[in-house]
């Protein structure tokens, strides 16, 4: 499977938005966070860059990312608390401690890379690390991708 690609995000209450870069050719629509309140604490994580390939949603500690995401390259938290996401199961190798921008309910990493994090093997909700990093925020952002 090739993580080529382009994909676009809004979200936000009462808030609409033409779609632009995907220039009506959309395949898929997700929807990430909780289903009754996207503003409550979660990790959504992507097998590859851009929100591409499989998807896993979670709320909670998780010491082992299932079997089936063999890799991780991106993810989306929502909620205000941080996240600290390991390279190893059970809360170990190295960390980074992750939340969105004060005074927003979601933060986007279209590429774990680009934090230093190459993949994600377990995480926890709280900051365990003193590595911190706050994700981008903004209500609108797209990404797009191709094979090399």
């Amino acid at each position: 499977m090739t993580n080529e690609g382009r994909v676009e995000w809004v979200y936000g209450d009462g808030y609409m938005h033409n779609l632009k870069i995907v220039n009506n050719q959309v395949s898929s629509l997700r929807f990430v966070g909780n289903q009754n309140n996207w503003k409550a604490d979660s990790i959504t994580l992507f097998q590859f860059d851009i929100f591409l390939g499989l998807g896993y949603y979670d709320w909670t500690d998780n010491t082992q990312v299932p079997s089936g995401m063999s890799a991780v390259g991106s993810l989306i938290i929502t909620g205000q608390n941080y996240w600290t996401v390991y390279t190893s199961t059970n809360f170990s190798g190295n960390r980074a401690c992750i939340r969105v921008q004060p005074g927003q309910y979601v933060g986007f990493a279209q590429n774990l890379d680009d934090y230093g994090i190459f993949t994600v093997r377990s995480y926890r909700r709280g900051c365990y690390v003193d590595k911190k990093i706050t994700l981008n925020s903004d209500q609108h952002g797209f990404a797009v991708t191709a094979q090399e």
